[in-house]
């Protein structure tokens, strides 16, 4: 290579690395501006990358956060099912979600939906997972009112003395009040069962 040849690669060099920080940078804040918690993870699971989103969110540094630190802000209930199906998905190479709460920088905890993908290269090799985490607290309240009222309704129409029954389309007993079974003799199993009527 000639001394010209040499110096006109540089600015070319010099351009080509302005361009891949500026792409980098532009990579980086769309990261951080998706509305979400979103995370990347190294092949052994370890933590490499958390969006801004995630620890404004949890208040935990990157430096706190970085390989296995993001475990601390999982509630201490839900950390080993969801280090279990964590270590699952690892060892079979498949995506996967689970439900679990973490915790907020000022101490209160949330439900969450941790979703993971893995990323392979053109052997198959996984070289990066990807997640993210959605809030799912509102569903989780809305699922436990839901509960609630369901199991309140029970108990009103088992307090009617009479005998009820609720079928879905097919005539097939869904439910059966007290009424019923004292009536009957029969478990709620039984009367929900397909051969009821026999």
């Amino acid at each position: 290579m000639d001394r010209a040849e040499g110096l006109t690669s540089v600015p070319a060099l010099t351009k080509a690395l302005e361009e891949a920080r500026a792409s980098a940078a532009r990579l980086r804040q769309f990261i951080d501006t998706i509305p979400t918690l979103a995370w990347c993870n190294l092949p052994d699971g370890s933590n490499e990358l958390l969006n801004q989103r995630w620890h404004d969110y949890t208040g935990l540094s990157p430096e706190e956060a970085h390989g296995w630190g993001w475990r601390v802000a999982i509630h201490p209930e839900d950390l080993q099912e969801l280090m279990d199906k964590w270590l699952t998905l690892l060892a079979l190479g498949e995506a996967g979600e689970i439900e679990a709460r973490l915790r907020r920088r000022d101490g209160a905890y949330r439900w969450f939906l941790f979703r993971v993908e893995p990323l392979r290269d053109e052997l198959g090799n996984i070289i990066r997972w990807y997640g993210t985490n959605t809030d799912i607290e509102s569903l989780k309240r809305a699922e436990e009112t839901l509960q609630q009222e369901k199991l309140e309704l029970r108990q009103m129409v088992d307090a009617v003395p009479h005998a009820i029954n609720v079928m879905d389309p097919n005539g097939r007993v869904v439910y059966a009040n007290r009424g019923v079974l004292e009536y009957t003799g029969l478990s709620a199993t039984d009367v929900e069962g397909d051969d009821f009527r026999a």
